[in-house]
């Protein structure tokens, strides 16, 4: 690449394009307190197939309010590897629309 911005070198130009070897998954887990008992929601979707290039930008949006468990993980058994990138536990803001008024 550097040898291609160099006014000294003359290469062809070519392009590196980056993918991930392996499909990684989101998958969250909704809890919400019921008046008698508890409702749980499980649900997980592909976020990026394997082949799929790097700098993809993927948004999840969720409408429910309430606490939520939300996880990234690779979707095929990996030896040696953690199959968990990242979890997070997500509590609902105290913000409400009316602190916006």
């Amino acid at each position: 690449m550097s040898a291609m911005m160099s006014p000294l070198f003359k290469v062809a130009q070519y392009g590196v394009e980056e993918y991930n070897n392996y499909p990684i998954r989101a998958s969250w887990h909704f809890t919400q307190q019921m008046e008698i008992e508890n409702d749980t929601e499980k649900n997980n979707g592909l976020l990026f197939p394997k082949g799929c290039n790097f700098g993809s930008i993927k948004s999840i949006s969720f409408t429910k309010p309430g606490p939520f468990e939300l996880k990234f993980a690779y979707d095929e058994d990996l030896p040696g590897f953690n199959p968990i990138l990242a979890s997070y536990d997500l509590k609902p803001s105290a913000i409400t629309e009316k602190d916006f008024k």
